[in-house]
């Protein structure tokens, strides 16, 4: 008997996001992939639900649909993106420990959360700060596993800038 898993994502359309959905769905483990997204997601599996909402809220969640336990979020942005250190802000801490949060109270256990090498509540760095922050958060949600990933962005831009070429 093979185990089977539930799993949701938000940040599904970005770089590492839209690799790791296509993985997920790939995966025999994985049953069903909830995309928390706000605009619909190129995807043709079927194992995907896309919830849409614009917050990336989950504004409706039916006790019959099968719980996602484990959570993973991509999410995140450069200042250059957000214009203002309080609009980066708005991303890389408070959206992602709302999605966290959500994810916490429709039953995910373990979660993967996508930060930055580097990452300390006590850095100079704006967004490293923000990024320690978040991390320290998440932690203290008492989920039973969290796993951060300390991505090096200079590379994952390098990688961006490949791609669109």
């Amino acid at each position: 008997m093979s185990i089977s898993y539930n799993a949701i994502i938000a940040g599904a359309s970005g770089l590492v996001g839209s690799k790791l959905l296509s993985l997920l769905e790939q995966t025999k483990h994985i049953e069903t992939v909830y995309a928390l997204c706000r605009s619909p997601l190129d995807t043709h599996s079927s194992k995907t639900i896309q919830l849409m909402d614009g917050a990336l809220r989950v504004t409706n969640w039916e006790d019959s649909s099968p719980t996602p336990t484990l959570g993973f979020i991509c999410l995140g942005t450069t200042l250059k993106q957000a214009g203002s250190k309080a609009a980066l802000e708005k991303v890389d801490y408070d959206l992602v420990c709302d999605v966290a949060q959500t994810m916490k109270m429709i039953g995910v256990m373990r979660i993967a959360v996508v930060s930055s090498l580097g990452a300390s509540p006590r850095s100079l760095s704006h967004y490293l700060k923000c990024k320690g922050l978040v991390e320290r958060r998440i932690e203290s949600m008492r989920f039973d596993q969290v796993v951060l990933f300390d991505l090096d962005h200079s590379q994952a831009e390098k990688n961006r800038s490949d791609q669109m070429k």
